[in-house]
């Protein structure tokens, strides 16, 4: 126990500050040590896991000012991880199925996603990455999300071997991409087994109902950005708050679930009794007691975006300076003087920080249109200098705003070193951000859940499966027959067709097979080469070694076979089908006086022969 608490507190701090460091040694063995403490001590360290690889390693591959040698390392940490099936699942069980938590694995495999299909091409990248670069780290995600399924199909296999007897155990779960000697009916039995010996419906049902709770949770989100009214009554049908105002007021202090700012600043301007009460929740809720008034009005201004009516704006400012006064008295004299000066500090943030504005403010201007605000009374000039002086330095705005200054300074940075001074920022602030989450989670002990049913995989592929199918359509489209990259493909078709197959996902799997079909190049007249043909033998092979579980899909294979057929009576100059019905048609379309005398004299004497 003492030696987890010095991981946690300690070990884990220290590696994430050597993770972000720009000398390569260091970066790459802080790495590695992450991956010996994910594999070993993952039960214990459920936070402080989730925190490197969303604050720090999925950070280092979207920023467009990481070097190629962050981005490789990081790929390598990933492509570790998903040789591990079970951690990949643990990984989404407990991140992705936990309501106050972020989709780390969705957001890791959508990450992946956009290396493979050439996310680094881009001019945000192309700066610091060369094409041969590029091309690796594109090769490696691929080859991470390849052997993730792969993994997986195996895991399957392997419990499904530890519960099923063994003339039931699953022999096509292989990752490799040799066809089996035997028909495939052996296989497509113990396929249909998986779903009848693993199902173990009181674990893997509650992972399903957190997970839909997840959903619905962020569909209650989206109905909020969109229309704050419909989003409000949307989560109160659904459980997640009531109707009491302090509810709401909560749920818009919840940084991390995506609820647009502009909605609720302008939700909480509006004036009805209601959202004025959760204005007042949300007030009531801040604790000013010690801090000056630009910090104060800082944290009041994190949680939404200032409406542009100067009513709503009047209201907001109205309650935050009540508030302040009442939690630091003696400050001002009254509410009145830290409502016109939390105004005066608004509009001094527009005026030196707005790039439209040409003059302005000056610090005397500043401290004189102050003055005699305190209850007649003048503020210190030293005080309001010090809020003027830290207004210029630290512009009072939104995180999000930040954010997308940042990425317009990434987009228009040329050379590498000014490329390499905004990732030193980023990973200040890579460090910081993970310090405060640390210190707000890492003393929490949250409960790990481990995988321990094959039902959990299919949660996770329903989240992992379209990403994969945008993937590898798009690879398979635009490789020009490049070995590897077609072999990955079409060994990832396999898998996530397999995997679609035996738990009876029919839409997941019909995409997958009927997008396998098309690579085939059977019914279209394009030019076939060998990326195709290899397609076609993929797609026979899931014919052999899952044709119990194709269902509907069965269509396409034989689509595949009927093709090949009359490829083969082309080839071999024999008359295809349509030409014996051709012939057939032709004798009947006939009229008597056109069929040969012969016949016709045969057939009456035939008829005087019966009549004697």
């Amino acid at each position: 126990k003492t030696f987890i608490q010095v991981l946690k507190r300690v070990a884990v701090v220290s590696l994430i500050k050597n993770s972000v460091s720009s000398i390569q040694k260091i970066f790459s063995t802080s790495i590695g040590i992450f991956g010996a403490l994910l594999l070993n001590f993952k039960e214990h360290l459920r936070a402080e896991i989730g925190i490197c690889i969303e604050q720090v390693f999925l950070r280092i591959l979207e920023s467009g000012n990481s070097s190629y040698h962050h981005k490789h390392r990081v790929l390598q940490v990933f492509y570790q991880l998903c040789t591990d099936a079970s951690t990949a699942l643990e990984l989404f069980l407990n991140f992705d199925c936990d309501v106050d938590e972020k989709n780390i694995f969705e957001r890791m495999i959508d990450c992946l996603s956009k290396i493979a299909q050439g996310k680094y091409t881009s001019l945000e990248h192309s700066n610091l990455i060369q094409p041969q670069q590029e091309q690796e780290l594109k090769g490696l995600a691929l080859k991470a999300m390849v052997t993730l399924m792969g993994s997986i199909v195996d895991w399957a296999r392997r419990m499904t071997e530890d519960k099923a007897p063994p003339q039931q155990l699953l022999n096509g779960a292989d990752t490799k991409n040799d066809v089996p000697d035997s028909d495939g009916e052996e296989d497509a039995k113990n396929s249909s087994t998986l779903s009848a010996t693993s199902t173990n419906p009181s674990v893997p049902s509650s992972v399903v109902e957190l997970k839909q709770r997840k959903m619905q949770l962020q569909i209650g989100v989206n109905k909020f950005n969109m229309k704050p009214k419909r989003g409000i009554e949307y989560l109160k049908q659904h459980g997640f708050i009531s109707d009491s105002p302090s509810d709401v007021a909560d749920l818009f202090r919840k940084d991390d679930l995506g609820i647009d700012k502009t909605a609720i600043g302008d939700y909480l301007g509006e004036d009805k009794p209601f959202n004025k009460a959760i204005l007042y929740a949300l007030v009531e809720s801040c604790d000013f007691r010690g801090q000056e008034l630009d910090a104060s009005l800082r944290s009041f201004l994190s949680i939404f975006r200032l409406p542009g009516e100067a009513q709503k704006i009047d209201r907001m400012m109205e309650k935050f300076a009540e508030k302040y006064s009442q939690d630091n008295p003696g400050v001002f004299a009254n509410a009145d003087a830290a409502f016109v000066l939390s105004f005066s500090l608004i509009m001094l943030q527009t005026d030196l920080h707005n790039p439209t504005i040409r003059n302005r403010m000056t610090k005397d201007e500043f401290v004189r249109n102050n003055r005699g605000i305190n209850n007649n009374q003048d503020l210190p000039r030293e005080y309001l200098e010090k809020l003027y002086d830290s207004v210029a330095t630290n512009p009072i705005s939104l995180k999000e705003d930040e954010e997308a200054k940042h990425r317009l300074e990434t987009q228009a940075a040329q050379n590498a070193s000014q490329k390499h001074d905004l990732f030193l920022r980023e990973t200040e602030s890579m460090v910081q951000k993970s310090q405060q989450i640390l210190q707000t989670k890492g003393g929490k002990n949250s409960v790990y859940v481990a995988a321990q049913s094959v039902e959990h995989i299919r949660p996770l592929f329903e989240v992992a499966c379209w990403p994969y199918l945008a993937t590898l359509a798009v690879l398979l489209e635009m490789s020009d027959d490049t070995a590897n990259t077609v072999e990955n493909c079409i060994e990832g078709f396999k898998h996530c067709i397999r995997i679609a197959t035996r738990f009876d996902m029919d839409t997941e799997r019909d995409a997958f097979v009927s997008s396998l079909a098309k690579f085939t190049y059977l019914i279209t007249l394009k030019e076939m080469k060998q990326k195709n043909i290899e397609c076609i033998k993929a797609l026979l092979h899931i014919g052999m070694t899952e044709g119990n579980n194709l269902g509907p899909s069965w269509q396409y294979v034989l689509t595949c076979i009927s093709q090949l057929q009359r490829l083969e009576l082309i080839g071999s100059h024999r008359k295809q089908d349509f030409a014996f019905f051709q012939q057939e048609e032709d004798s009947l379309s006939q009229s008597p006086a056109q069929m040969p005398r012969t016949n016709s004299m045969s057939t009456r004497g035939s008829e005087v022969v019966k009549r004697r």
